[in-house]
């Protein structure tokens, strides 16, 4: 379906970009098979589609009123731009087409150059805390919907078990295989780096 092509190309763009700024990535692509690429690969359709059942579940959540739905997202916009804006210590007109698309995906993650990997933690831990807010509240109004709505329980469920799903995938992959020292190798670079220039 086109979704489902749309899906794809939103995953498979994020993907384009993380190996066109992480060197890291670069590296495991070359040595490694069709293995760490269908880790990254499922890491990113899981993170994207968790965040889009999350902005289904604040839509269903509203209860017939658009406005909060809008306001929620708005929010969340405003406080990744603000992020950002920090990160960088200025606002540039990039970070507003950034912020848009770090709605859906962690696009700092992968993040290693030098002088920028510091500022991907900062980042990377903003918006791992606001996914992990916003996914409990996408898993608690799915849950009330099922609980309260006897007549449509079965499309909540699927949708609640979905989420719970891509969101054990996100967290599994990304802390729990070889993916997961991209996580934070940036940090830990940092830190190398800090007691060598001590020693």
């Amino acid at each position: 379906s086109a979704w489902t092509l749309c899906m794809q190309i939103l995953v498979l763009s994020v993907m384009a970009f993380d190996h066109s700024i992480s060197n890291f990535l670069q590296e495991k692509y070359k040595k490694s098979g069709w293995g760490f690429p269908m880790l990254h690969y499922s890491y990113r359709l899981s993170e994207i589609m968790s965040c889009f059942l999350v902005v289904g579940a604040i839509i269903i959540g509203s209860d017939a009123r658009p406005h909060r739905a809008l306001g929620a997202v708005v929010v969340n916009y405003t406080l990744i731009l603000a992020a950002l804006a920090f990160a960088s210590r200025r606002i540039a007109w990039k970070s507003f087409c950034v912020a848009i698309m770090m709605q859906v995906s962690n696009l700092s993650l992968f993040v290693d150059h030098p002088k920028l990997r510091g500022e991907a933690f900062g980042m990377t831990i903003v918006w791992e805390f606001a996914w992990a807010v916003w996914v409990s509240i996408g898993c608690s109004i799915y849950w009330q919907m099922m609980m309260s709505i006897e007549d449509k329980q079965y499309g909540y469920k699927a949708a609640y078990l979905v989420l719970i799903v891509t969101m054990t995938a996100r967290v599994t992959i990304g802390y729990c295989t070889p993916l997961a020292r991209s996580h934070w190798h940036f940090l830990y670079y940092d830190l190398c780096g800090r007691s060598e220039r001590k020693q």
